[in-house]
């Protein structure tokens, strides 16, 4: 069983932690309330909108890539890497071979 001076300390305890909840819950209120008026006067319009027309704008017509653009490009990537890699190779074994042979 708890004794006297065990509760009214606990009791002082829960009262501070609930003053001390009360205090962040205004300060998030403030925050939030200026975060977003914030946000509002920034943006004046949404990024989705064409100014131009006031149309909605496809954001994915916009970044989309020729898929034949880039086949061509990863394909000649492709052929660059193993041709450096033949020409290296080459290299390394001619290198080995003037190295070892005997004078």
């Amino acid at each position: 069983m708890p004794t006297p001076d065990r509760l009214s300390e606990l009791l002082r305890q829960r009262e501070l932690a609930q003053e001390h909840l009360a205090r962040l819950e205004r300060e998030i209120a403030a925050a939030a309330a200026s975060a977003h008026a914030a946000a509002q006067v920034s943006s004046p319009a949404s990024p989705g909108v064409d100014l131009t027309t006031g149309q909605p704008a496809d954001a994915f017509e916009q970044d989309t890539i020729d898929p034949q653009v880039v086949h061509r490009t990863v394909r000649r990537g492709c052929f660059l890497y193993f041709a450096l890699a033949l020409l290296g190779l080459a290299a390394a074994l001619l290198i080995f071979y003037f190295l070892r042979r005997p004078l």
